[in-house]
């Protein structure tokens, strides 16, 4: 018998068995290393296992997937009005560096009040505007050159108010989130329930749209997200749903939330489908950002699965990559990412920055970047290395969490200076044609009268909720579909 026979009957394998078995278990290793670096830095699977088996579960965890896991998942996202918040015991502006911050009025309202207010870089209020004070707030607020105010109640209306609050009109229509004001349009984000059968048989589920409306409060057009991704080759991302029905009453299943809408006005995105006039939204549900085409509405580009967690607010920046407020699980961000790419450049981060449900950014001319904690009511501006130059805390902001709690809110938006001298003691009714917001609209600059007539009182509400079939599909409204509104002449 050979010696390498004899080997093979002491041990039962070959040397190049041993060395086969040896380079294995190295790659074992090494992947088992870098799938725990992952869910480390991740919070992936196994990291909440582990911790629990450790005794430390982790307080914030959360289960994110990429595609949509069930029916009952879906109906659970909710959203909380505020969060406990260690920096409650400070009001107003905070830090002001004035050689670095960059000069301009500021835009802010408390989520649960129906009150907006531009302040200084100084904190010092220059205008309220107040509204008819329902039991909820206003959720977002666009500020029109001429001192018109849009507001946007959750679920319930848009309206429209004057320099002096006045209500010019209403809509009832389940508006959410912001809006964009472009092309003498605005642009914004509605949803319906409805039941659609290639997601599921029988359950109603949330039906994002995009709707147009005109500066006079009239419905022009519309159109479905979830139709359009249901015909694009994203629609693996929507996991059908077929199954069981739930027991009543059962939410309808929110499969995109959508929650921002940004019309793309001039070109400079380094994708060719960043073109004028497409659509620039955030799904939350699907972790994805996307670019729909303007006439067919398909989608010509998409990132973010597998990257982002329940983003907030994707705005096309000048030099062609995207800003972003990519919430997460347990910290927040703010990234800047090129489209052609997907390489995230500039970032901002921090141990204790965190907004779970909300969140905003906006790139300043000087390369600043002002951002919303949202959920906190904090909002603060720093440099592209990360120095916070200025910040300012909701006075309404309440560690215990108020009643209502009124210190979250959606964003807060820098106004800059467009032209015209500074005065010391600006004058909103003279002075406010002066500055724009940056957010890349072009709003209609008509107009309108700043006081209602001598004895009118605002426009009686139309209480009529608009159905999905009371709305027209596509095109311009027809008549016996106008809303029910009083203008102001």
């Amino acid at each position: 018998m050979t010696e390498e026979n004899l080997k093979r009957v002491h041990t039962g394998m070959s040397w190049k068995q041993w060395a086969l078995l040896v380079v294995s278990a190295g790659i074992l290793v090494a992947l088992g290393w870098a799938w725990g670096a992952i869910a480390v830095r991740d919070r992936a699977f196994p990291y909440h296992e582990v911790r629990a088996l450790l005794g430390r579960p982790d307080s914030n965890r959360r289960d994110v997937r990429a595609q949509i896991p069930d029916l009952s998942s879906l109906k659970s996202l909710g959203y909380l009005n505020t969060s406990f918040d260690e920096r409650s015991d400070q009001r107003g502006v905070i830090d002001h560096d004035a050689a670095r911050a960059h000069a301009g009025i500021n835009l802010y309202g408390s989520r649960d009040l129906t009150e907006a207010a531009l302040i200084d870089m100084t904190g010092r209020v220059l205008h309220e505007w107040r509204g008819s004070g329902e039991r909820t707030g206003w959720q977002h607020l666009e500020l029109l050159p001429d001192g018109r105010l849009l507001a946007t109640v959750k679920d319930s209306h848009i309206e429209m108010r004057d320099l002096d609050s006045s209500l010019l009109w209403r809509l009832r229509i389940r508006a959410h989130h912001d809006l964009s004001v472009a092309d003498g349009s605005i642009w914004l984000n509605t949803r319906v329930s409805r039941v659609v059968p290639e997601v599921h048989p029988t359950e109603q589920v949330t039906d994002d749209l995009i709707t147009e409306i005109s500066l006079d409060g009239e419905i022009v057009s519309e159109w479905s997200v979830l139709d359009a991704m249901l015909a694009s080759p994203y629609r693996f991302l929507l996991r059908n749903l077929a199954g069981p029905a739930l027991e009543p009453p059962a939410e309808p299943a929110d499969l995109l939330h959508t929650n921002h809408v940004q019309v793309i006005d001039a070109p400079g995105g380094s994708h060719a489908a960043f073109a004028p006039g497409n659509f620039l939204l955030s799904m939350r549900n699907i972790n994805a950002i996307a670019v729909f085409d303007r006439e067919t509405h398909a989608p010509l580009w998409l990132w973010g699965p597998g990257i982002l967690t329940f983003q907030h607010h994707p705005t096309l920046l000048s030099n062609g990559s995207v800003l972003l407020f990519d919430n997460g699980r347990s910290r927040s961000r703010v990234i800047e990412v090129a489209p052609d790419t997907g390489a995230i450049g500039w970032i901002y981060k921090d141990p204790d920055f965190f907004s779970r449900r909300r969140g905003s950014a906006q790139r300043l001319p000087n390369g600043n970047t002002l951002i919303t904690e949202s959920d906190s009511g904090w909002v603060f501006e720093v440099t592209p290395k990360a120095e916070t130059v200025w910040s300012f805390a909701n006075p309404r902001v309440d560690a215990k969490g108020p009643d209502p709690p009124s210190g979250a809110w959606f964003d807060c938006r820098r106004i800059l200076r467009r032209h015209g001298r500074r005065r010391a003691t600006p004058s909103l009714r003279r002075d406010l044609g002066s500055w724009h917001d940056d957010f890349g609209h072009s709003p209609d600059r008509r107009r309108f009268p700043s006081r209602a007539p001598t004895g009118a009182g605002e426009p009686e509400r139309d209480e009529r909720r608009l159905s999905a079939t009371e709305r027209p599909a596509r095109g311009p409204a027809s008549e016996g579909m106008r809303p029910l509104l009083r203008r102001r002449h």
